[in-house]
């Protein structure tokens, strides 16, 4: 079964039961204390009103989610096959993704963040709204109108424009669409961000090493995989100055095989606003969303539990196709590393030796390089899941 992990991006008010989570469950709180150590204090922040300042509240979505989601790894024990995160949430889910450590994503939220609020600084005043009921022309329309810009595309029935105050003013006043004033002070995901976008790209402190590692993250500028060898610091930074195509991303997800949605925001905003008629979704942000979640999806968390990183790896090499024309050399390497692993299943696991059997066999077939590192990844994070569980 292939589960799709969503995080929400800055504004969401947490609730009371995810805070007290945040603030007691050991691992959160490990998560905290490591974004603290990298940036600062940040927790301090989260019993204030929804902050205006862009930099307090993207640090505290970013890592909010984090915090959560080690919750959720140790409850569930699920391995998704996406991630998705709205707007600085994607800088989440490539710490998810890329098996980062919290001090990266957090230095690379203050650099987004910091350069953000100097872009607001130093332009004329901004904001965003939501369009209540968007009309079919609506494109149309704010394309007619210099300084709108369509910011957010999170579902048919929830879109976001973007842009000057005056000109926001402006568009409302000529068209009569009904939105809603949203509490920011910058045009996010317009033009009006390429100050930010260039800031954060200077920045020596957002940068993203190149690694391959767990879950495929499903970028908002483009609604399709990150693939291997992507500049992932400079596709978070054209983000800044691109609408986030939300609905498009899930429904990729979707479309590619994940029908069971994990929502990790506090108040279940993300599995709300969706417009997947056949795929579940899960609020998993507050304990009790999370003991639910284990419940309903216990079969296959069962399932998981049942097959070892061996029997993983088995699984791998079987479900690759061979296009390895010497046949000598697949009978002398593959068959005996199938062996090899068959022997191991059910055994004490060596994670280092079971990866590189599979990344040889996998080379052997000359199975192409997007899959080969896919397959790699997820069990990578498998093994660094079984190296948790040894440690506990």
């Amino acid at each position: 079964m292939k589960i799709t992990m969503l995080l929400s991006g800055q504004g969401e008010i947490p609730g009371a039961e995810t805070v007290a989570m945040w603030r007691t469950d050991p691992d959160a709180v490990a998560v905290w204390d490591q974004a603290e150590e990298a940036v600062g204090p940040i927790r301090p922040w989260i019993d204030e009103p929804v902050p205006s300042d862009t930099l307090k509240a993207q640090l505290l979505s970013a890592v909010g989610s984090l915090a959560t989601y080690a919750v959720i790894r140790r409850k569930l024990g699920l391995t998704p096959r996406f991630v998705i995160g709205h707007s600085v949430g994607e800088v989440a889910a490539v710490g998810i993704g890329l098996g980062l450590d919290v001090a990266t994503v957090a230095r690379f939220v203050r650099a987004r963040g910091q350069a953000m609020l100097d872009a607001i600084a130093a332009g004329e005043p901004m904001g965003m709204r939501a369009v209540v009921n968007p009309p079919a022309d609506l494109d149309a329309l704010v394309e007619g109108c210099e300084g709108v810009w369509v910011a957010n595309r999170n579902s048919a029935r929830q879109i976001v424009i973007s842009g000057t105050t005056a000109a926001l003013t402006a568009f409302v006043e000529e068209t009569g669409v009904a939105t809603i004033p949203l509490k920011v002070t910058g045009a996010f995901h317009t033009p009006l961000m390429a100050p930010a976008a260039a800031a954060l790209r200077a920045n020596p402190e957002a940068r993203i090493p190149l690694a391959h590692f767990g879950p495929t993250v499903i970028a908002n500028r483009t609604a399709t995989a990150y693939r291997p060898g992507t500049d992932i610091a400079g596709e978070l930074a054209e983000q800044v100055v691109s609408p986030v195509r939300w609905a498009d991303a899930v429904a990729y997800a979707y479309d590619h095989g994940s029908q069971v949605f994990l929502d990790l925001s506090s108040t279940g905003m993300l599995a709300r606003m969706s417009d997947l008629t056949g795929a579940r979704h899960f609020p998993v942000g507050t304990p009790a969303g999370i003991e639910a979640a284990a419940h309903e999806l216990r079969h296959v968390r069962t399932i998981e539990g049942e097959y070892d990183l061996a029997a993983h790896a088995l699984g791998v090499i079987v479900t690759t196709k061979n296009r390895q024309a010497d046949e000598a050399l697949y009978k002398e390497t593959v068959i005996p590393s199938y062996q090899e692993l068959r022997a191991m299943a059910g055994k004490p696991q060596e994670p280092a030796r079971i990866l590189d059997i599979v990344d040889r066999v996998l080379t052997i077939k000359a199975v192409d390089e997007e899959t080969k590192v896919r397959k790699l990844a997820d069990l990578r994070w498998r093994a660094d899941r079984l190296a948790d569980r040894l440690a506990a």
